[in-house]
């Protein structure tokens, strides 16, 4: 009896606070997730999708559709220019297959700079175009130079996505507080990556948590700099205690968790969720769909 108050009084908890998923695991009883978030969709997304499927990795990849197979030069405010090759339709599947598409804006313009209706456009245009030429029904984007507010967090929720990702780093491990998801500040920039690995693998937690890299592949020019990634990649893959998630299919899990339902009596997993894990005093019990847990 004393185990089945304590699992209530902890699921009631988790409920009621900014720590909301505390109480849950991922997926097989797993504390710990990583996202690797990458953006622009240039063409040294081949090489680095390759090189996280080989280590068995999922990836985000962030795309501005009204580039794609284009070359576009950037200038830079110190009067550089830098010159971008994007990657082309036909190397889509190839390149992104068993990996997220996520939008980052048709042209990659900076949304504080819009309006309402020009931010809506720029994302419309990557949800058409990625539906229409890859049938994938697109739910996380990433602000293109981080650009984003409150308002425009809201606009952009209103055209159904889930999740949006920022660039500012918060070097920590925790989930965004009051599901916040569409400002969504990531761990670390993969400059950092390796430092934040070694921390994180050797955490010691029993609450879920979550490692968030991102970056450019094109950064990857630098050879130091992509020796580091694939040393990264070959060493956080080899924790199996950690989850590889796509940022989408995390925060779909993370909302699975807020529908479920609980009383004083059972745990409820409604019908058109997700099974979900949960930490109890017995151990971790998956609950699926239609699922009740008595207590």
């Amino acid at each position: 009896m004393f185990g089945r108050l304590l699992l209530l009084s902890l699921l009631f908890s988790a409920c009621q606070t900014p720590n909301e998923f505390e109480n849950f695991t991922y997926p097989n009883g797993k504390f710990k997730a990583l996202v690797l978030s990458y953006d622009d969709g240039t063409v040294e997304d081949i090489a680095l999708a390759r090189l996280f499927s080989e280590h068995s990795l999922i990836g985000t990849f962030n795309l501005n559709s009204g580039y794609i197979g284009q070359s576009v030069a950037w200038p830079l405010e110190n009067g550089d220019t830098l010159f971008h090759n994007y990657i082309s339709w036909d190397e889509m599947e190839s390149t992104y297959g068993g990996h997220e598409i996520a939008a980052h804006g048709q042209y990659h313009q900076a949304f504080n700079t819009l309006d309402k209706l020009g931010v809506q456009d720029e994302l419309r245009g990557d949800l058409t175009y990625f539906k229409k030429q890859l049938n994938r029904n697109v739910t996380s984007m990433a602000y293109p130079f981080g650009s984003c507010s409150p308002k425009v967090s809201q606009w952009v929720s209103g055209l159904g996505f889930k999740n949006g990702r920022t660039i500012n780093d918060t070097h920590q491990y925790y989930l965004p507080e009051s599901k916040d998801f569409m400002m969504w500040n990531p761990t670390c920039h993969d400059s950092r990556a390796l430092e934040h690995m070694e921390t994180y693998m050797a955490l010691a937690s029993d609450s879920i948590s979550l490692l968030y890299v991102w970056g450019h592949s094109w950064e990857f020019q630098d050879s130091v700099r992509w020796e580091n990634m694939k040393l990264f990649c070959q060493s956080i893959s080899s924790d199996k205690g950690i989850w590889s998630v796509s940022h989408g299919e995390l925060t779909d899990y993370l909302l699975a968790l807020d529908n479920v339902r609980i009383d004083s009596d059972h745990i409820h997993n409604t019908n058109k969720n997700a099974e979900i894990w949960v930490k109890t005093t017995q151990g971790i019990v998956c609950i699926k769909p239609q699922q009740t847990l008595q207590l």
